[in-house]
C-alpha cells in the first residue's frame, strides 16, 4: 500500500508539473521516494529527537528526483519549512 502511494504521490506530481511543497517533500520522503537519492525512509529517516538528514540533504535529493526547483531550493524560507516538517516527522 505504500509504495502505492508513493508511486501516486510521484505520478501526481510529475504528471502536473508541480513541485513539492515543504510537507509534500518531507512526507515523500519519510515514504521512501528519495531512496534511490540516498534519503533513508521511514523510522531510519529519523535518529534521536529529529532527522538523520538535513533539509538540504532531502531538498538536494528533491531536486534530482524532480519533486524541487531550483526556485524553491534558493528560498531560505522553503528550507527552513522543510527542516521544520522534517523534525515533525520525527517527534511523532
Amino acid at each position: 500500500m505504500k509504495k502505492i502511494l508513493v508511486a501516486l504521490a510521484t505520478l501526481v506530481l510529475s504528471s502536473t508539473a508541480l513541485a513539492a511543497n515543504p510537507f509534500q517533500l518531507a512526507h515523500l520522503a519519510y515514504q521512501g521516494a528519495l531512496r534511490s537519492e540516498g534519503i533513508p525512509s521511514f523510522g531510519a529517516l529519523c535518529s534521536g529527537n529529529g532527522s538523520s538528514v538535513s533539509a538540504a540533504e532531502v531538498i538536494a535529493a528533491g531536486i534530482e528526483a524532480g519533486f524541487v526547483t531550483a526556485e524553491q531550493a534558493a528560498s531560505k524560507r522553503y528550507v527552513r519549512a522543510v527542516g521544520y516538517q522534517l523534525d515533525g516527522l520525527c517527534r511523532n
